[in-house]
This record gives C-alpha cells, structure tokens and sequence, in this order.
C-alpha cells in the first residue's frame, strides 16, 4: 500500500525485516511484502516523515489499512496508491470505521433488540401474536445506531455470524425470561446472514441454545 502525499518524493526504499514497524515523533518506518501477507524472509520497507494531509501516526496507519484491503479486493498482487480523493478509497475507510465500532459493541455488549409487531391484513389467525426482533447498536455517547448503517460493513468483514449469535441468545433469554411482563408472542422471526446459514457448527449452536433456556 502506499500513500499518496507530498512527502512521498522523499521516499528511500532499503531492505528490511518483514512485519518490521518503528515509530518515532516526527518519522514513521513500515515494512510490507506488496500484494502478500504472511512470513517472508525480506520485504520492502519505506521510511517518509508524515505529511500534514495525514494528520498523525494513526490516520498514516488508517490509510494505509484502507490501501492494503483496497489492492486485496483488486485481485492482489498489485500496489494501490492511497488518496484522498478515492471514492472507493474512502468508502472503505468508512466500512473500517464501522468495522472498529462494531468490535467495540461486541465486547462491550452494546447492542439491543428491538420487537416490531408483524400484522396480518386478514382474520385467518386474529389470536395469533407475531413479531421481528431486530438488532440496533449502543454508540458510547448513548446514540442508537440502526442496523442499516453497521451491518453492511460487518457482513463484509465476517462479523455478521458474531452479531447473529448475539441476537439468538439474547432474543431465547427474553422469551425464557419468567418475570418480563410485557408478553411473548406465539412466533418470534429473527433475521440470520448468510455466514451464519453457512457457517459449520451454528446449527448445534442454535440447539445448544434452545435447550440452555429451554425454548423449544
């Protein structure tokens, strides 16, 4: 990955250890194998002091993160310059946003369940109660985050399945839940992706789950 800033004329390539990072007050030296990851025995490493466009150490290793997951989608094995006024660029600086976010409320337990009534136009069943449990993400600040804007970046980035587990036990806990007063319905829909459809082993999770709160 490489960043496009007005220091970069000043870049000197040398050869140095792979995985190799040094961080100082006014220089940053990263070492990369371009267009692979992994254990080599020598990569290409770049030494440059960051630009103001950059702001600091963390927005250098930001955009490089974004520039390396860019060249991967591309096909690999390639260079991808970083700049600012990449539109794709800067939609995946935003998914990585997002990426950190959700992280953050999985291990935070910051996320909650919503029940939206679902409501048949006939009489067929008028005694039948039915709803969809939705999934909304806890910001720090308290602001709550519908799932239109996370979960498109946590599909993409293999962390949908996490979410998915989080809202199946917590939706069985709520309807083993004794002393909530506020009723359960007869038919409870809960929304899966397609990497828990997928996924080995989250059917026994679903059935190890039914049975930790037996709900059958």
């Amino acid at each position: 990955a490489v960043m496009n800033s007005p220091s970069s004329s000043n870049i000197a390539p040398s050869i140095a250890r792979c995985g190799s990072l040094t961080i100082s007050r006014t220089r940053l030296q990263i070492s990369f194998s371009p267009g692979k990851t992994g254990n080599f025995r020598s990569a290409r490493a770049w030494d440059w002091s960051p630009s103001p466009e950059f702001g600091d150490i963390t927005e250098i290793l930001r955009a490089a993160d974004s520039a390396c997951y860019m060249a991967k989608e591309q096909g690999r094995n390639r260079v991808q310059v970083y700049s600012e006024d990449d539109a794709d660029l800067a939609r995946r600086r935003g998914e990585m946003d997002w990426v950190s976010h959700t992280s953050g409320a999985l291990a935070e337990d910051r996320f909650r369940l919503r029940m939206q009534p679902v409501l048949s136009i006939s009489d067929s069943q008028p005694n039948v109660q039915h709803c969809e449990l939705l999934v909304n993400m806890i910001s720090r600040d308290g602001e709550v985050i519908p799932p239109n804007a996370f979960l498109p970046a946590a599909e993409r980035y293999n962390l949908a399945a996490r979410i998915d587990r989080w809202v199946l036990t917590r939706a069985l806990s709520w309807l083993a839940n004794d002393d909530d007063d506020r009723g359960r319905p007869d038919i409870c829909a809960v929304n899966l992706s397609a990497q828990s459809l997928s996924e080995v082993g989250f059917l026994e999770f679903v059935r190890s789950e039914c049975e930790r709160f037996d709900v059958p």
